[in-house]
């Protein structure tokens, strides 16, 4: 059996409408090659798209989190060396990251990650 374990994402932003968006961002992780994650993940702003692949187990030290409401949407992965202020960084899935990230940045702009 593979190992899922890498993390593919994209963002799509341009012309058309949401369906138009929607049908790229659905086809665009199914182009990676490799031993992505199998669970599809997107969301779809009127022109706007993202998306990625979950892994089913991640790399070791790997994080990633993924945020989106009303006024953002926020992902991010990689390997984080420290804490981001007060906020613990988890491995794997970390389901709160990208929003305190995004909470941060928008309550303390460029100060935030500064």
């Amino acid at each position: 059996m593979r190992s899922r374990h890498l993390i593919g994402w994209l963002v799509i932003s341009g012309a058309g409408g949401a369906e138009e968006v929607a049908a790229k961002v659905a086809r665009g992780p199914s182009a990676f090659v490799g031993d992505f994650g199998s669970i599809r993940v997107t969301d779809i702003r009127d022109s706007f798209g993202f998306g990625f692949w979950n892994p089913e187990t991640p790399l070791p030290l790997t994080t990633w989190s993924s945020f989106g409401d009303d006024r953002f949407v926020c992902f991010l992965e990689g390997v984080f060396y420290d804490d981001f202020g007060s906020y613990r960084i988890g491995e794997g899935e970390d389901a709160d990251l990208a929003r305190v990230l995004a909470e941060s940045i928008a309550a303390e702009g460029d100060r935030a990650i500064a």
